[in-house]
């Protein structure tokens, strides 16, 4: 009888041995927080803040949901981001009300994950993307609405 508990106790060391399996959303995962500037059409660059988080979830989906501001306005969003299995990624709207609000953030987002870049946006002239590099993050925004063209970016810190 002894072998077979010898057995499961090797079984359990390997297992607790071995290396986690990393998940495509790992480089993203945790806090940032950080600032950069925005330009809106033809005005002068603002000072454009950001404060960022990814949390895992169980199903390999991670759930992204932050606030940029600048001195005029600011957004919050928030979405859940799913991976597929050809590298693209599909988000959607988490925010309360969202469906309801004409002014809110689109319900839906598709784009691509590809290492340490996530970006989402349709066909390059509209849309944000985040490259994680250790412990520093670049969110980069390009988009046109209702104020005008929109160009901007930020480096987020890792807060956690």
């Amino acid at each position: 009888m002894a072998v077979p508990m010898i057995l499961r106790t090797t079984v359990l060391c390997a297992a607790m041995a071995a290396p986690a399996l990393a998940g495509p959303f790992d480089p993203f995962l945790g806090q940032w927080q950080g600032e950069g500037t925005l330009v809106l059409d033809d005005e002068p660059a603002e000072r454009f803040r950001c404060r960022l988080r990814f949390r895992e979830m169980a199903d390999g989906a991670v759930f992204f949901n932050g606030r940029c501001a600048t001195a005029q306005a600011a957004q919050s969003f928030a979405y859940t981001v799913h991976p597929q299995s050809d590298g693209a990624v599909r988000a959607e709207n988490a925010s309360e009300g969202a469906q309801d609000d004409p002014d809110a953030l689109p319900m839906r987002l598709t784009g691509a994950l590809d290492g340490s870049r996530l970006r989402f946006g349709d066909d390059g002239a509209n849309g944000f993307a985040l490259e994680a590099d250790a412990d520093t993050l670049r969110f980069s925004l390009q988009a046109s609405g209702p104020r005008g063209r929109a160009v901007g970016s930020a480096d987020l810190m890792r807060r956690d």
